[in-house]
């Protein structure tokens, strides 16, 4: 694989699951760093953003009725009059 990065034909390695080329995290960040020396990036593929947590949709709702009363629409049309 060294060979490979410093020749410039590969510029990085994205894997499925960090198991899959080390044993733990410390080990994968170290091989980060070598592959990185090199030139090229070390990423774990994530299949997209974490869930969701229970409460979260209502605490966005609060947050974006509040920001509604304090800043209603009449408001932003007598700005540019």
């Amino acid at each position: 694989m060294a060979g490979a990065l410093s020749s410039g034909l590969v510029r990085g390695v994205v894997v499925a699951a960090i198991s899959h080329v080390a044993l733990d995290a410390a080990q994968f960040a170290a091989l980060g760093v070598l592959v990185r020396d090199r030139g090229g990036f070390l990423v774990e593929a994530t299949t997209g953003p974490p869930p969701r947590t229970p409460g979260q949709l209502e605490h966005r709702r609060t947050l974006f009725e509040g920001a509604a009363r304090r800043f209603s629409y009449g408001h932003l049309a007598t700005e540019g009059s």
